[in-house]
């Protein structure tokens, strides 16, 4: 978007800093109680991820099938990362990490694979782990051209670029930890990696709240209204629906309704949405109970629920 940004926006380059000689395939996490995954940045221990109704048995099986397919080839590096997207689509989000660091320290990383373990490591809350993956991930030349692909809500394959993908994490990253400036500089690239209306408006959506917060709302109106009201979204209808709110051409009420009929993800992002609003209004008794209102739903590896935390620890009293 012509004129956006202020200063190094415009020439945005990315600039995380990767400790000298260490060990790229390692990762320490921090140690929890067995069968934990995280700690929220509230200070709950989290435990299973959540699931969708009946959904857990056909994860078991293609786990199964995965390991396998592991066994019979030991040294296959995909039948390993195989493992690994079956172990983090079931929760095992740890075991996921470590079977990511092995391939890696086997010589096999690539953007994609930092990147893959750059969002679990996120969602563990490990954010300089997190940090240094999407950075690896982002600088690598091939992130600018190679794809990830997984499924849509019709079953079929949608394919993303690596550095959309990295440069929306680091996004969520600094708007976790409420630096928004350096969050909308990540999200700039990623709207401008974007390809189709799905990722258009999702990163148009983030890129728009983090410059509303950092006090920049007359950029945040021109990304708004440079995203066509006309554009055909097949899987980010919420983040498309809230986009409309903000715009003033979509009421709240039909915004809980489109929200309701997408389930607890969407659900969460619009409550988190919301909260952001009345946070940008000053009312932050209300703001506080819409984020409250995410964590309450459960839904901790959604990128609503991570900047809800973010939120909620800046909305806390502090001590005296």
């Amino acid at each position: 978007m012509a004129g956006l940004g202020r200063g190094p926006v415009a020439g945005f380059v990315l600039a995380l800093v990767v400790g000298a000689g260490c060990d790229r395939g390692a990762v320490t996490l921090t140690p929890l109680p067995s069968g934990a995954q995280a700690v929220s940045l509230l200070g709950d221990t989290l435990w299973n991820m959540p699931l969708e109704p009946g959904l857990g048995p056909l994860l078991v099986q293609q786990l199964q099938a995965a390991q396998r397919h592991l066994a019979a080839r030991p040294g296959d590096p995909a039948a390993k990362l195989l493992v690994a997207r079956r172990s983090a689509a079931l929760g095992r989000l740890r075991e996921a990490v470590a079977l990511y660091s092995e391939v890696i320290a086997e010589e096999h990383g690539t953007a994609r694979v930092y990147r893959r373990r750059g969002e679990i490591l996120l969602m563990l809350r490990e954010f300089k782990a997190a940090a240094r993956d999407y950075g690896r991930a982002y600088r690598d030349p091939a992130g600018a051209v190679v794809k990830e692909f997984a499924e849509d809500s019709a079953g079929g394959l949608v394919g993303s670029l690596v550095r959309y993908q990295a440069a929306l994490g680091l996004g969520l990253l600094h708007q976790v930890q409420g630096d928004y400036d350096r969050a909308s500089e990540r999200f700039l690239v990623a709207l401008e990696h974007s390809d189709g209306a799905d990722e258009l408006v999702e990163s148009g959506l983030w890129l728009s709240l983090a410059l509303r917060r950092a006090g920049r709302r007359a950029e945040a109106a021109q990304v708004i209204g440079g995203i066509p009201s006309n554009i055909e979204v097949k899987n980010r209808t919420a983040e498309f629906g809230l986009l409309r709110m903000l715009r003033g051409q979509m009421g709240i009420d039909s915004i809980r309704s489109l929200a309701a009929s997408g389930g607890p993800e969407d659900e969460s992002l619009v409550l988190y949405v919301l909260g952001f609003v009345q946070l940008t209004r000053s009312d932050t008794t209300a703001a506080r109970d819409a984020f409250a209102k995410v964590i309450e739903l459960g839904q901790w590896t959604t990128r609503p629920y991570l900047a809800a935390e973010g939120e909620l620890i800046r909305l806390a009293p502090r001590r005296r």
